[in-house]
């Protein structure tokens, strides 16, 4: 019988066909109003677990430093090498944001613009 420590265990490596980029939706103290957050891309890692499929202006739900959040889709890459370090998405929605925050679909349409 062989057994193996912790230590010489081989480690698996997720590598991804895919990673999501999107846009935080924010809001701050001073205007509670949700905003996309348009200053960088996030990425966050596409795995067999992840539900759906993603479509631009849709939202996902992903994993972050501060839990569970819904971000809006801006795009998908393919990638070759190891992203097992990123966050990953745990689903894709079949819609966008709903129409009491229309105004962040304009301001995803004027961000996809420029």
């Amino acid at each position: 019988m062989l057994w193996l420590n912790s230590k010489s265990r081989l480690e698996r490596k997720t590598l991804a066909d895919n990673v999501l980029m999107a846009l935080h939706i924010i809001g701050n103290s001073k205007d509670p109003k949700p905003h996309l957050n348009t200053n960088h891309f996030y990425k966050w890692r596409i795995d067999a677990d992840t539900e759906g499929t993603p479509k631009i202006g849709n939202l996902a739900k992903v994993e972050t430093q501060f839990g569970i959040q819904h971000v809006v889709i801006w795009g998908t890459k393919e990638v070759a090498q190891d992203i097992s370090d990123m966050k990953r998405v745990i689903k894709f929605d079949d819609h966008g944001v709903g129409p009491k925050h229309a105004y962040i679909n304009d301001e995803f349409k004027k961000f996809n613009e420029s």
